[in-house]
């Protein structure tokens, strides 16, 4: 367990995620460390000119020509190895660090033939470990490299001119090179370490967001497998209840027909009053219409109509229920009938339908719904498509009916699109794959 601190509170990282780091560390040294030292070798190539413009003796052009010759041979040799050997692409942070005192000894080196340690040239090299910060390294291997980085620069500096160390100017140089060295490794760690943190809470947000959405996916596995559990115990009872509405209120109504077909001849021959034959009209029509009730019922309980009618006659005793009741006009575009229409399909298209024109009349204000049955391919589709409003604004999918219809096509493998056609309205293509794949759950 690796414990940082992070404002007042403690910032545990396991070792899990430290493992993960260092080697997102590693990829990420990779990804930049041959382009830098590319842009280093152009840069030490733009700026040479400048040393004819800047400079005054041939002493000092000759060493600079020598160390920016040197510099791009170091850097390029660097990014060969970072991209064609095994340890470059194993060790990219400590190629790096390599490259950095390699290069800083060769300018250390060249910079002691044209300026002591006073002279602007070794100024500039105070910086040389600043080059660590751009490496994640943990904190004890920035110290190494850092120091490292540094002590190169003084060592090519001074093995070139030994005279150096009998400089007074020795001791302060040494002084302010390894505060710079330490201010590096300051603010290195803290680069570091927001790194850290950065990638461990994106990692740890990462696991709870997959935990998450494993989690989703479980529940809506077993919500639609409740659903399809409900769905099915529904339609059992509904099948119940509509045979014995179907076998004994059916049965019972038909006896009622006799009767009064008995009565009425009866009253007929008898003369019986005019007020009793008009009742008895009057009955007939009540009849009627309990009948036609009864039919309108069961078709909503479950389409037992599919099972008598097949789904042909039962999609078209449907459309005209439909226009009946709600003074729409229907539109059969197709036949409506496919030869080998898997049994499966019948009850589920015959619903989906069902609550489409339900919907139609609820909620599109249409004044025509036309319908179509047809194969493409290995898939069955089912449109039908109204002149109405359209889809409202705030419509998402969310919408019982709109569930319930892409929940019984799911369950056959299939899938429900809402479209809106250039001419208005809504269009409901129902596709499904001919062979049945009920969805998994």
């Amino acid at each position: 367990m690796f414990r940082w601190l992070e404002g007042d509170e403690q910032f545990d990282v396991d070792a899990d995620e430290w493992s993960a780091f260092e080697a997102h560390a590693v990829r990420s040294t990779s990804r930049w460390a041959g382009g830098v030292c590319l842009l280093c070798a152009g840069a030490t190539v733009i700026l040479w000119p400048f040393d004819y413009i800047f400079e005054n003796t041939a002493v000092e052009i000759f060493e600079l020509a020598r160390f920016r010759l040197l510099i791009v041979g170091t850097l390029l040799v660097s990014f060969a190895a970072s991209r064609l050997t095994a340890f470059g692409k194993r060790r990219p942070i400590e190629l790096w660090t390599l490259t950095a005192c390699v290069s800083f000894f060769i300018i250390g080196w060249c910079v002691s033939a044209i300026g002591d340690l006073e002279s602007r040239y070794f100024g500039m090299l105070y910086f040389s470990s600043i080059v660590t910060v751009l490496s994640l390294q943990p904190p004890w291997h920035r110290v190494a490299s850092a120091f490292a980085v540094s002590t190169a620069t003084l060592g090519g500096y001074l093995i070139r001119s030994p005279e150096y160390l009998q400089s007074p100017a020795l001791p302060p140089t040494v002084t302010q090179l390894m505060f710079i060295t330490v201010f590096s490794i300051s603010l290195g760690h803290i680069v570091y370490r927001l790194n850290l943190v950065a990638f461990v809470q994106n990692l740890r947000l990462e696991s709870l967001n997959d935990d998450l959405e494993l989690r989703v996916a479980e529940k809506t596995r077993d919500l639609r497998a409740l659903l399809e559990r409900i769905s099915t115990s529904t339609e059992a009872e509904n099948t119940e209840l509509a045979r014995e509405l179907h076998d004994e209120l059916g049965q019972e109504l038909t006896a009622v027909a006799f009767t009064l077909a008995f009565t009425r001849r009866k009253a007929m021959s008898t003369d019986a009053a005019p007020v009793v034959l008009r009742a008895i009209d009057e009955l007939d029509i009540l009849l009627a219409r309990t009948r036609t009730s009864m039919r309108r019922i069961l078709g909503r309980l479950r389409p037992v109509v599919v099972e008598e009618l097949g789904w042909k006659g039962a999609a078209t005793w449907l459309l005209e229920d439909f226009e009946h009741r709600t003074g729409v006009t229907t539109v059969a575009e197709t036949e409506l009938d496919l030869p080998d229409l898997p049994p499966p399909y019948s009850d589920g298209l015959f619903r989906i339908l069902q609550e489409g024109l339900t919907n139609v009349a609820r909620h599109a204000q249409a004044s025509q719904v036309r319908v179509s049955l047809r194969q493409e391919d290995d898939s069955i589709v089912l449109e039908f498509a109204d002149n109405g409003h359209g889809l409202a604004p705030t419509a998402d999918g969310s919408g019982l009916g709109m569930i319930g219809m892409r929940e019984r096509a799911a369950h056959l493998g299939g899938r429900v699109d809402w479209l809106e056609p250039d001419g208005g309205g809504v269009l409901v293509r129902v596709k499904l794959p001919r062979e049945v794949q009920p969805e998994s759950t």
